[in-house]
């Protein structure tokens, strides 16, 4: 399956995910999501001690620019985003840009790109019950009132999902999304 992985804030085209993905046989096109600005933004509005997250767009343009290209490259079966990759994904779909299966782990769509639904033609949400960094109620909502088939799996595991992935949970949910081919 060839697939699309944007990376949160503080992960990378190498990281975890993306590599179970590869070493499960998948073919991976991870970019290189160049999230300074961003998260030089989100450092600036803590400290400034605002209580609204959502980012102006100029602050998320160079990640935006990098996901559309790769997202550009023919026979992508679907697309996977982490937190802030899942907001960005969920970004391309308000856009227009994606309407096949996406994959979202603890997507960041509504917190820093104030985004509550998508229309797909499958969703798939992978989230921590210990998730201190994205509110577990925003995927709740999103799984609710998304126009697409929607499957929502709340873990025992905190934002990383560093055990989820681990135990192929992950892969799992791909599975649901895109159905292996009969011969």
């Amino acid at each position: 399956m060839k697939l699309l992985f944007l990376h949160g804030l503080e992960g990378s085209p190498r990281g975890q995910k993306p590599s179970w993905l590869r070493d499960a046989g998948h073919d991976v096109i991870a970019p290189d999501l160049d999230t300074y600005d961003v998260r030089s933004h989100l450092e600036t509005w803590f400290a400034a001690g605002r209580p609204e997250v959502t980012m102006p767009p100029a602050a998320w343009s160079i990640p935006l620019a990098t996901a559309q290209a790769a997202l550009s490259t023919p026979g992508i079966d679907a697309v996977v985003g982490s937190s802030f990759g899942g907001g960005l994904a969920m970004e391309l779909v308000r856009l227009g840009l994606w309407r096949g299966p996406l994959l979202l782990l603890a997507p960041a769509g509504r917190k820093l790109f104030g985004i509550t639904t998508v229309e797909v033609s499958r969703l798939a949400i992978l989230h921590g019950r210990h998730d201190d960094v994205v509110p577990l109620e925003d995927s709740v909502a999103l799984a609710r009132d998304a126009h697409a088939d929607a499957t929502l799996r709340i873990v025992d595991d905190d934002h990383r999902l560093t055990a989820s992935v681990a135990a192929g949970l992950m892969g799992e949910l791909l599975t649901v999304l895109v159905p292996p081919m009969r011969p």
